[in-house]
């Protein structure tokens, strides 16, 4: 991304798959910044990230921004995009525009939305960087131009696994005979507590996953689940 910079850029997106590193990248491209935030939209994904920068520097100095931790007095900052996005905390008292120098915002798909575009728009960083794995959203809106179509570094999925990044997989859609139509939808989603509620109570969907999982006879498989306190 030097070669951007050296041209003038002060934004990019990289699109690459979810396994590739963004975030590692995102830590080596900020080193010459002295003042940098990363914005995600889930407490884990900080964490991740803070453990990621660590590896790559030898330092101490990073702070989090969520919940009740406000986290100021540290030159790295990782922050929950529901709690900066406010306006107790997005002002010239508390963060001037300028206050960030490098500003990464992870899951760029997402940035125009409400909560990430009123972020995008307040700061005023030397340094824009988006990370993503799904650029095209199904609603259509361009999240391109909100870093000038300004891509240095692209990967997809298939790409990643055809070099040997990333490793193969199968995907296996299992019937499961879940009945879904009395769940409420909120904002396009099911209700996840009540989507819980209907898989923990369905024990011969358990039986039904082990079954397969036995068919398939897979030596490593990764599970998804609504909520993690699902992982019992």
């Amino acid at each position: 991304m030097n070669n951007s910079r050296n041209e003038g850029a002060t934004k990019a997106l990289i699109h690459a798959a979810t396994g590739i590193g963004k975030t590692y990248l995102s830590a080596f491209d900020s080193a010459n910044y002295k003042r940098i935030l990363f914005v995600a939209h889930r407490e884990e994904i900080l964490y991740q990230a803070v453990e990621a920068f660590k590896n790559v520097r030898e330092s101490e100095d990073y702070g989090l921004f969520y919940g009740r931790q406000k986290d100021k007095d540290k030159s790295k900052i990782f922050a929950s995009v529901m709690t900066l996005a406010k306006d107790e905390y997005l002002n010239e008292a508390y963060f001037p525009r300028d206050y960030f120098e490098y500003i990464i915002i992870d899951e760029f798909h997402h940035a125009v939305t409400a909560q990430y575009k009123k972020i995008v728009d307040y700061f005023k960083p030397k340094f824009l960087l988006g990370l993503t794995a799904t650029p095209e959203r199904l609603d259509g809106k361009n999240i391109y131009e909100l870093c000038d179509y300004n891509v240095p570094y692209e990967i997809t999925l298939k790409e990643a696994i055809n070099k040997g990044i990333l490793v193969p997989f199968h995907y296996y859609g299992i019937y499961d005979e879940t009945d879904y139509s009395h769940l409420h939808l909120v904002k396009g989603r099911y209700n996840e507590e009540e989507l819980t509620n209907i898989y923990q109570a369905n024990t011969k969907r358990f039986e039904l996953i082990y079954k397969y999982y036995q068919k398939y006879a897979s030596k490593q498989a990764l599970a998804f689940c609504v909520l993690s306190n699902m992982q019992k």
